[in-house]
């Protein structure tokens, strides 16, 4: 029961902001919510089948070079199978981002809905085997990104120990922060670009970079690093330019790419209107 009230928590959006103190770019940077402050497998019930999955033991290896695919999709939250608005045929994800409509003491005025995707992948990955191998389409009809959202996050290990120690975060958009989003039609982002400011290490003591960054970063900080998963999350609904319906597609994460409603686990009790 304990654990059941715990993630109807956090999915309803509790939320605490922290700030940043970066030379020059302090006033950009998104503020961290809750799902950036946890490792999010804690989310699930640990009988999970995500976490049998055969395909979330199999390990990376350098030689030969071989990624796993790693689990499919799944959706928690507000997150849930759809369409893509603009053709029936597409079949995509989406989420819908609010303010609850009560916000307590221990969020406001972070208190909002919750989203994400998230996969599991095996031992011995490292940030640097997925570089051209994090991305995502997506479509807003009203909204755009703001407050940190959306992001692919991945979990990170620092030390191989087995035990989550921090998240980076890569911004959506084109530009740092999250900036450069586009509003009523398709687009594609490539999160191993060269954007200044597109990940955010700031957990595991990599401040503000750029992909290539970030890999020198975990490569000379934490030579022994593990991924331990990759999420795409959108839980910023307590900002108002981050609020509406969001529709996601060629999510990549690794070796695999949601394409299709075969590619997640649906979430049949989203709170989603979209």
């Amino acid at each position: 029961m304990r654990s059941r009230l715990r993630l109807t928590t956090v999915l309803l959006g509790i939320a605490v902001g922290l700030a940043f103190a970066v030379a020059g770019a302090a006033s950009d940077a998104p503020p961290l919510v809750n799902l950036a402050k946890i490792d999010v497998t804690t989310l699930f019930a640990p009988d999970d089948p995500i976490f049998t999955d055969s395909a979330a033991t199999a390990a990376a290896t350098m030689d030969p070079a071989h990624l796993p695919s790693g689990t499919k999709f799944k959706l928690f939250g507000t997150a849930k199978d759809d369409t893509d608005p603009n053709n029936a045929f597409n079949e995509v994800i989406s989420t819908f981002s609010a303010p609850l409509p009560t916000q307590t003491p221990d969020c406001a005025p972070f208190c909002a809905t919750t989203a994400g995707a998230y996969k599991k992948f095996g031992d011995n990955v490292k940030v640097a085997m997925l570089t051209d191998m994090l991305g995502v389409k997506y479509y807003f009809p009203a909204r755009t990104c703001s407050g940190g959202s959306p992001r692919i996050q991945l979990g990170i290990d620092r030390d191989g120990n087995g035990t989550f120690d921090g998240n980076l975060f890569g911004y959506v958009g084109h530009a740092g922060f999250g900036a450069g989003c586009v509003t009523g039609q398709w687009d594609y982002v490539d999160l191993t670009d060269n954007v200044p400011a597109r990940w955010d290490g700031t957990q595991l003591a990599c401040g503000y970079q750029n992909w290539p960054g970030i890999v020198a970063c975990m490569n000379t900080a934490w030579p022994n690093h593990r991924v331990l998963n990759g999420i795409l999350v959108d839980d910023s609904g307590w900002s108002p330019a981050a609020q509406g319906c969001a529709y996601y597609d060629l999510v990549t994460v690794g070796s695999r790419t949601l394409d299709t409603h075969d590619d997640t686990n649906d979430n049949p009790q989203a709170a989603n209107s979209c």
